[in-house]
């Protein structure tokens, strides 16, 4: 069995994270390479990444947490790897709910629904978008995307 280390990521990484996310054709958003958590095989190379990010916006009277990606090279694919940097997030993110009074509930937008429902988070309505997301608002494809919303809460995301 493969031996994967999940670890907040370092600088070296970012070329890794790049690669990872492009394959995918996944957006970074500028995100630098210190908020990324990544998972490294038993040679030390990193076969992961993931990242979440804080609303700037209250919805329901709080700004929220989002998945905002995850992604395993294909070659270690379905070996848990995913699930594994998903907590590793989930419980960064539940630190910085105590720190910053955030919503117990995190969101994730994806092309991936079924990893997420079976991780736990449920569906929610697509027009969520227009309130929790502006670059939604103005998205020349929005009536064609191909993203689920899909929310869980914190607190029961995180029990084993």
């Amino acid at each position: 069995m493969v031996q994967i280390k999940i670890r907040p990521a370092e600088a070296d990484d970012d070329l890794m994270i790049e690669k990872i996310l492009g394959s995918y054709f996944l957006d970074r958003d500028d995100i630098p390479a210190s908020q990324f958590t990544v998972a490294e095989n038993e040679d030390g190379k990193v076969i992961g990444c993931a990242c979440y990010d804080i609303s700037q916006k209250e919805y329901d009277g709080r700004r929220f947490g989002e998945v905002h990606t995850i992604a395993v090279m294909p070659s270690f694919k379905d070996k848990g790897t995913g699930k594994r940097l998903l907590k590793e997030i989930l419980r960064n993110l539940a630190r910085e709910k105590d720190r910053k009074d955030l919503s117990d509930t995190v969101y994730v937008r994806t092309t991936a629904p079924g990893f997420f429902r079976h991780e736990g988070f449920s569906d929610c309505s697509p027009d969520l978008k227009k309130e929790l997301w502006d670059e939604c608002l103005n998205c020349r494809e929005y009536n064609e995307c191909v993203q689920k919303i899909l929310s869980g809460k914190l607190s029961e995301l995180l029990k084993e």
